[in-house]
């Protein structure tokens, strides 16, 4: 499945930037509504925090994933990458453990 949703839709280099920001700016969007014009829906309280948990979680994944480990793991990767000229690092390591 993992193949045929690559094939159908390839990754493209911005998708992760792009997705980052848009996450940024709806939590952002969130916390502005909040700060300005309080609870409108008067929500109960334990599902307005939920909701703001959640918020908090994703903004720190994203958070973690360009300052963190993920990141250095990926630049990782890349050198491996140009240093020994394989295409995948793990995926071959992968097939071969499978074999």
């Amino acid at each position: 499945m993992k193949d045929f949703l690559l094939k159908l839709i390839p990754p493209q280099p911005w998708t992760p930037a792009l997705l980052s920001w848009l996450v940024v700016v709806a939590a952002l969007a969130v916390y502005f509504q909040l700060l300005l014009f309080g609870n409108p829906a008067k929500l109960d309280d334990l599902i307005l925090g939920r909701i703001l948990g959640t918020i908090d979680t994703t903004l720190g994944i994203v958070i973690a994933y360009w300052l963190g480990s993920t990141k250095a793991g990926k630049e990782k990767d890349e050198t491996i990458k140009n240093l020994t000229g394989k295409r995948e690092v793990w995926t071959d390591a992968r097939r071969e453990a499978a074999k």
